[in-house]
């Protein structure tokens, strides 16, 4: 049951007393509870009693409510109220019944502000995730709104929005762009003015090297008196290879993960 947070859901009922309030409608220009929340679904709201020409009657409460059934709205946790903090008998008549969290000026209301900031479904993750958004993803298959950067081409007018990100950076021309092709391969930033890697050219892909170094050899002298016909010896020793050792690329240690970009 998601603490859930939405703009402009304002409706109107005619519920009385302190039991839980039957929502009759969205306001003109506003949105129903049932268009963001489900049932059991928790969320801020704000009663305001009105006359007959919208104004305030002087009752009003605000708190924590469940969206216990279809267009039911229970009033879990009062917060505040014009009843010195505790539940209002509301006359009859209309009231104003809006999803609204309260300031945060208490420890109660503090926590449920992170609480509901803290919830986001993928739709709403994606919805606040620019498209061209790059990250490591820990499965095999990309969440919902984003594409494998494993180079594929993809028609620019139906990915238009990653499109206008990185046009043909990654290659693609006239109705069809690629995605760059990041599998295997370790980041490293675009040089951007730094001169550690001046000649770098941005998006491209560096090939394994090797810094240039040299290795020296140690020559051990080895002295040995002996007779070769009479004649007296001197035997040097000799430089040699150590031998080859490792496997078929230079690595640190690492670990596979999906590279995904949002589109």
């Amino acid at each position: 049951m998601p603490n859930i947070l939405a703009d402009r859901v304002l409706e109107s009922s005619v519920s009385a007393g302190t039991g839980v309030f039957t929502l009759a409608g969205a306001v003109l220009g506003f949105r129903a509870f049932s268009a963001v929340c489900a049932v059991t679904d928790t969320m801020p709201y704000y009663i305001e009693a009105v006359d007959s020409l919208g104004r305030p009657t002087g009752e009003w409460e605000y708190g924590l409510g469940t969206y216990s059934a279809a267009n039911q709205l229970t009033r879990t946790t009062i917060r505040g109220s014009s009843n010195a903090g505790l539940a209002v008998a509301f006359s009859a008549g209309t009231k104003l019944v809006g999803l609204g969290i309260a300031a945060p000026n208490s420890t109660a209301t503090r926590l449920e502000w992170r609480d509901a900031l803290s919830v986001y479904s993928v739709a709403q993750v994606n919805e606040l995730t620019p498209p061209g958004s790059m990250m490591d993803w820990p499965a095999s298959t990309p969440p919902t709104g984003w594409l494998k950067r494993n180079g594929a081409s993809l028609p620019t007018a139906t990915y238009a929005a990653l499109f206008a990100v990185i046009g043909y950076t990654y290659g693609g021309a006239g109705a069809n762009f690629l995605l760059p092709d990041d599998r295997a391969l370790f980041p490293r930033w675009w040089d951007d003015g730094a001169g550690i890697d001046p000649a770098r050219v941005f998006g491209s892909v560096q090939a394994d090297e090797f810094k240039s170094h040299a290795h020296g050899s140690v020559v051990v002298p080895v002295t040995s008196l002996g007779f070769d016909g009479g004649a007296l010896v001197y035997t040097a020793g000799n430089s040699g290879s150590s031998g080859a050792t490792g496997g078929t690329e230079t690595r640190p240690r690492n670990r596979a993960y999906l590279p995904i970009i949002k589109f």
